[in-house]
């Protein structure tokens, strides 16, 4: 097996994936139809599938995020590395959303809530499910302690009660990519010594991800707490953003609405207004990057009834218009696509 192969493998569809994009468009798209599917596709063959490719017991394990397939916010026990392939992820992180691009990286320690979401046929994201042992093991080999974000990371989570919630690394190095491929092909084919091969193949990741400059760094500077009543609120919120009102939330959860402002600011850093359009105006940067509705359509599914208002706030908060954005970000998936054929 190839990085070829695995790029190949990436892009073809499971039929959970065809399933829900029938799903999906004919929820959101304007006149209810389903595009036609890309040229000269192929279907994951049902021993290939993400699912029947788990293996539990490995401490590190290479699992790709199904196209147009709904989840909800959920944490795990162990340590998560995403890699975005392709095109773009809607990232939600305990109240912080953002776009995953092109060959970046998010960590995620043990017991962060998030929620990836892809819609659209382009973008391609790979996981690695990380025992949180073997991630610290690993982490052994660098010099912690030092003035990188990355080093910063894993000796607050490794040893305070708190720390940050995700870390981001943009535009990382193609070597990354490289070895993601191969660290999918080891575990594919199942060789003896795979794990030892694959847990020396993250080694190199965490390798290139120590050299990337620190400015294209992002650490969270909101810590994790113990203690997380907000987070129903916060899947609420995210499920129903086109309406959600801070007196509905009052009403839902048996908090007051100053009370309810106090814990958003708490746990995501910015008030229940701010979070709201932020998640608002990812959901209308994912669309505007990855289909062809038109701007007002957009507006009306990302929550934004007066379509005016929506031009207003995405030029203050992005710095230029929706079409601007679209035809800026327009030759960027193009360009992806390339590199990964």
């Amino acid at each position: 097996m190839t990085n070829e192969d695995v790029l190949h493998l990436l892009n073809s569809y499971t039929q959970n994936e065809l399933r829900c994009r029938d799903i999906y468009y004919r929820s959101n798209s304007e006149n209810h139809t389903v595009p036609p599917l890309p040229e000269n596709i192929d279907f994951v063959p049902e021993t290939l599938t993400p699912q029947a490719l788990l293996r539990r017991e490995c401490n590190v394990i290479p699992y790709w995020h199904e196209r147009y397939v709904p989840n909800e916010y959920h944490d795990h026990q162990f340590v998560e590395l995403m890699y975005q392939f392709s095109g773009s992820c809607s990232n939600t992180i305990e109240g912080t959303t953002s776009l995953l691009q092109g060959n970046d990286v998010c960590i995620l320690p043990p017991g962060v809530y998030h929620l990836p979401e892809i819609y659209d046929d382009q973008s391609i994201m790979m996981n690695l499910l990380i025992n949180t042992e073997t991630f610290f093991g690993v982490c052994q080999k660098f010099k912690l302690g030092d003035d990188h974000p990355l080093s910063q990371f894993v000796d607050s989570v490794q040893y305070s009660k708190t720390y940050p919630k995700y870390y981001y690394s943009r535009s990382c190095s193609s070597k990354v990519r490289d070895l993601m491929c191969e660290i999918l092909i080891e575990y594919i084919e199942n060789q003896a010594y795979s794990d030892l091969v694959i847990e020396n193949l993250l080694t190199n990741i965490l390798c290139e991800l120590f050299r990337t400059p620190a400015e294209q760094v992002e650490l969270s500077q909101q810590l994790i707490s113990s203690t997380q009543p907000i987070l129903p609120i916060l899947q609420y919120v995210y499920n129903n953003f086109k309406t959600v009102t801070l007196e509905e939330l009052s009403e839902l959860f048996s908090y007051t609405p100053q009370h309810l402002c106090r814990m958003f600011k708490l746990h995501t850093g910015n008030s229940f207004g701010r979070y709201l359009l932020e998640i608002r105006l990812t959901r209308a940067k994912h669309l505007l990057i990855n289909t062809d509705f038109t701007v007002g359509h957009i507006a009306t599914l990302s929550g934004f009834d007066c379509i005016p208002y929506f031009h207003r706030k995405f030029k203050n908060e992005v710095g230029c218009s929706p079409n601007e954005f679209r035809h800026r970000m327009a030759e960027r998936p193009q360009e992806s696509k390339e590199a990964y054929t």
